[in-house]
């Protein structure tokens, strides 16, 4: 159950990580304000990326509940577990986006930037491991 989570969720955060410090330097190298320095924007966008990746691995945590037969058994619970929250929170940070779209701001990119791509990637580990489970048994 591991090695899903960790394709699912850890190795793409690193990945997420970088690509966030990387736009963060990027798009607040030429920040121009009376109250914060470019350096501050700098750590503010890095912060909220590493916080949108933590709360998208805790989310992702139910996903552990289908080491339980009663839930790895049924597809509807074995459905819920592994997408119910993370799918709770993309909607939710789409429906902020569409809000909010006269102020677009990096806090709601950053948020979107990391909830999007995993739980693409929770469908592709989500058919994989329920391929697993409906494979016969040779021994």
């Amino acid at each position: 159950m591991f090695k899903y989570f960790r394709n699912t969720i850890i190795y793409p955060s690193w990945v997420l990580l970088i690509i966030g410090i990387i736009i963060s330097f990027v798009d607040g190298y030429d920040y121009k304000s009376e109250w914060f320095p470019p350096e501050t924007a700098i750590f503010m966008n890095i912060l909220s990326v590493l916080i949108s990746l933590i709360i998208s691995i805790a989310l992702a945590l139910p996903m552990f509940l289908n080491q339980f037969s009663f839930v790895k058994q049924r597809l509807a619970l074995s459905l819920v577990t592994w997408f119910c929250l993370p799918l709770t929170y993309l909607v939710f940070i789409i429906i902020l986006f569409v809000r909010n779209d006269s102020q677009v701001d990096f806090f709601l990119i950053s948020f979107l930037l990391t909830a999007f791509p995993q739980t693409i990637l929770l469908g592709i580990t989500f058919d994989r491991f329920r391929d697993k489970l409906n494979e016969p048994c040779l021994t």
